[in-house]
């Protein structure tokens, strides 16, 4: 008798869509971090980007981690819309009062965050919150 374990594994196109998904919410987050910096809400901000992606399954077919160049594609989906995002995110938190930044600043740190990112989760598999909350907290400087 052969037991087959297929747990902790998915189909490419499932992680693709898994991380697609979550990568909007993502970049809004960090935009967050940037435009409000001195703001209350910085560790949720910073828990809630780690909550949105902070592991990959293995790829069903090989049962190995999806490459780092496939994460860092899945991720970068949205980042054609950034000042969309601005937008949203300043909408979204009228309450707040914005500092002034360049969008090149919010492009450089949204594409370091997710480089560093699909690099844990192709090597690792998974990252911590401390790590994630490091790792943003040096890149915006909060």
């Amino acid at each position: 008798m052969y037991i087959y374990i297929r747990s902790m594994s998915e189909a490419q196109s499932k992680i693709y869509d898994k991380i697609t998904a979550q990568s909007r919410e993502i970049v809004k987050h960090i935009i967050k971090l940037i435009l409000y910096p001195g703001c209350g809400y910085i560790d949720h901000w910073q828990h809630e980007i780690y909550s949105f992606l902070n592991y990959v399954p293995k790829l069903k077919s090989s049962n190995k981690l999806p490459k780092e160049k496939f994460i860092s594609k899945c991720l970068k989906v949205n980042n054609d819309c950034l000042d969309n995002c601005i937008w949203q995110v300043m909408d979204e938190e009228y309450e707040l009062d914005a500092v002034s930044v360049d969008i090149q600043l919010i492009e450089e740190v949204v594409n370091n965050y997710q480089n560093w990112l699909a690099h844990e989760l192709a090597t690792k598999g998974a990252v911590a919150p401390r790590q994630v909350k490091a790792k943003l907290s040096e890149l915006t400087c909060s």
